[in-house]
């Protein structure tokens, strides 16, 4: 007995480990096309193993190590199969990838199953210059020192930014090399990159050498709009200078004479800055034997008295404007310049620049917040500023209290407020203080996605209607309403509501094969959930065996939901039937998840079945440790 005993647990310890050891194939199969270059955007699809039923509602896709690459809108062809468009950056990592694809809470694995390839890449790379820098002018030798580079006599050597030629080359070896360069006296100062090509290998090092600007005194080193200054004094420089050398200061800027009383000084007589100079850093440029020289940011120019901003119209406008365009008039100013900014004080109020018709005539569009203060504020335009840095000195003209902020009116009513989506229907807006006017009033939804505005038709001041469309996408929500006629809101808060019922949410949206009583929570907008609510769910093997609703909920209901153990795999529609006549479905928002693998196909060994079975595996499970302890003991 004790022989057959030790037979019997040796034959099932083994089965009971081969069933609790079997893995679902939650893989990563394939990808096609299985490889793409760095900086492209690429359509792929994506198959996974049978037991990784990607859930549309639940899915995202990664890649490691090219981490940063993202894609776009995921489509099932079918339970384990889906396409979409990934973005690979120029600089994602290169090489195989592990592809990750998250769904239903669960991670399937590729290896090496996608490789980012960039047939213009090489490792080849230049990692110092030495010396690092070199005046306007001058010539030197530089050693340039490369790694994984293969230099040979026939290297090329480039300086980006221009101004400086290479006139000879001498390898030293594979990775250093010697190169005779001269730098132009106008080269303009900064960092410069340098690649050295050498066959098809392309060796590139970014910012490795400094263009340094002969150092130059003027003085006085500034002046101010208007202002003439009888001499101003030039000392350093490239020098060489004499009575015929030429001299210029910038736009704006006029010399009456010159003379050069040593070879590194220059005197200008009688300097006139203009009243409508640039304000800001001003280039000196000094030609010697027709060779130009430049000093950049050598002089500045100060704002003048003279200098302003005069008016801008209109000076006001109601608060919750969604986008006023006013003009702004300037003297002395230069609003053509590309780097142009627009200000406006106090809370809850933005302008942005727009176009110049010259120097001293803009536009500019000035939104104003719902909860700005009805109140005078300055408007300022900033000459020289880009992304909120501005030069120094730079030009700034302020006109105090040049616009007003009003209060809007108020649209009291919609009729009808309550529109289904998929239609197109006269809406009739009745107002206080409303300054409706034909052909100039229009209308902004908030939000404003789904609804579009056909045509406005005004009453008279206080009345208008207006023919809207609803599309069969547009959110079912409240919408603010604003009605803008010129500087004129008025603004209706919720006024009207889209009627769209949607299915927003399935919670459990994915259960398994054999799963009974399973609560399931669907959400919804526009949908009046009651206790007699059906809800179906598509396809065999799938029953709803009851409903609960909680009227303290009132966007939600749950499901009771039994899985038979051979429904068929995959996504099922889901719908909602109310007794007020609405149904609204959700394609595929309801997924059968299989109990079953592959592999556990082939040994014959079902470990996944109904609940009960899993149960009774974990009975023999136990036996089976038992059975462990006992032929131990017999062994002592």
């Amino acid at each position: 007995m004790r022989k057959h005993a030790r037979y019997y647990w040796s034959m099932i310890i083994p089965l009971v480990l081969l069933c609790g050891t079997a893995q679902a194939q939650m893989t990563v199969e394939s990808i096609d096309p299985s490889s793409a270059e760095a900086g492209s955007d690429v359509d792929i699809t994506v198959t996974t193993g049978v037991d990784c039923n990607v859930n549309v509602y639940s899915v995202e896709l990664s890649f490691d190590p090219a981490t940063t690459i993202t894609h776009d809108e995921i489509s099932a062809q079918d339970y384990n199969l889906f396409t979409t468009k990934i973005h690979i950056p120029q600089d994602a990592a290169l090489g195989p990838q592990t592809v990750t694809v998250t769904t239903n809470g669960m991670d399937c694995v590729g290896n090496g199953v996608f490789e980012v390839t960039c047939s213009n890449c090489s490792s080849a790379s230049i990692v110092s210059i030495s010396p690092d820098s070199g005046n306007q002018g001058s010539t030197l030798d530089v050693n340039i020192t490369g790694e994984q580079t293969h230099f040979d006599a026939g290297s090329t050597v480039e300086f980006d930014g221009g101004g400086i030629q290479v006139n000879t080359i001498t390898p030293n070896s594979e990775t250093s090399l010697y190169a005779n360069i001269t730098i132009s006296p106008d080269a303009a100062p900064g960092q410069r990159s340098v690649t050295v090509t050498t066959d098809a290998e392309v060796a590139k090092g970014t910012d490795l050498f400094q263009v340094e600007q002969q150092a130059i005194e003027l003085t006085p080193s500034s002046g101010t709009q208007g202002q003439n200054i009888q001499t101003v004094t030039i000392s350093g420089g490239n020098g060489g200078y004499s009575n015929t050398s030429e001299v210029d200061m910038g736009k704006g800027i006029q010399i009456q004479s010159f003379s050069s009383p040593a070879d590194d000084t220059l005197v200008l007589n009688n300097v006139q800055i203009l009243e409508d100079a640039p304000v800001g850093p001003h280039t000196l440029v000094i030609t010697v034997s027709g060779q130009r020289y430049s000093y950049s940011d050598s002089f500045s120019v100060l704002q003048g008295p003279n200098t302003l901003l005069l008016s801008v119209t209109p000076d006001h406008g109601d608060r919750g404007h969604p986008g006023l365009e006013i003009s702004l008039v300037g003297q002395n100013t230069h609003f053509d310049d590309p780097d142009v900014m627009v200000d406006v004080s106090g809370d809850s109020a933005m302008a942005t620049a727009g176009n110049a018709a010259d120097s001293t005539h803009m536009t500019a569009t000035l939104v104003i917040g719902d909860s700005a203060t009805e109140d005078q504020r300055d408007i300022s335009v900033e000459v020289g500023c880009s992304g909120g840095i501005c030069i120094i000195p730079h030009e700034k003209v302020t006109l105090a209290d040049g616009f007003t902020i009003t209060e809007p009116g108020t649209i009291d009513s919609a009729q009808p407020s309550h529109i289904e989506a998929a239609q197109t229907v006269d809406v009739t807006f009745s107002a206080t203080d409303g300054q409706f006017a034909q052909g100039e009033t229009r209308l902004v939804f908030d939000p404003p996605d789904g609804i579009e505005t056909q045509s406005v038709t005004v009453t008279d001041a206080d009345h208008l209607t207006a023919s809207i469309t609803i599309s069969d996408t547009a959110h079912g929500d409240p919408r603010n309403v604003k009605a803008v006629t010129g500087t004129e809101v008025a603004f209706g808060e919720q006024i009207i509501d889209i009627d769209n019922p949607s299915i927003d949410s399935v919670i459990p949206g994915s259960v398994y094969q054999g799963l009974t009583g399973i609560s399931v929570t669907i959400s919804g907008t526009d949908i009046p959930f009651a206790s007699d609510t059906s809800i179906e769910i598509a396809g065999q093997g799938v029953t709803v065996s009851g409903v609960s609703f909680d009227a303290e909920k009132p966007d939600q209901i749950i499901a009771t939901v039994d899985v038979s153990p051979t429904a068929p795999v995959g996504h099922r529609d889901l719908t909602v039937s109310t007794t007020a006549g609405i149904t609204t479905t959700a394609k595929g928002a309801f997924n059968v998840l299989s109990r079953v693998s592959a592999e556990n196909d082939k040994t014959g060994c079902n470990c996944s079945s109904t609940d009960g079975d899993v149960d009774s595996s974990l009975f023999v499970f136990f036996l089976g440790l038992l059975g462990l302890w006992i032929n131990s003991c017999r062994r002592r």
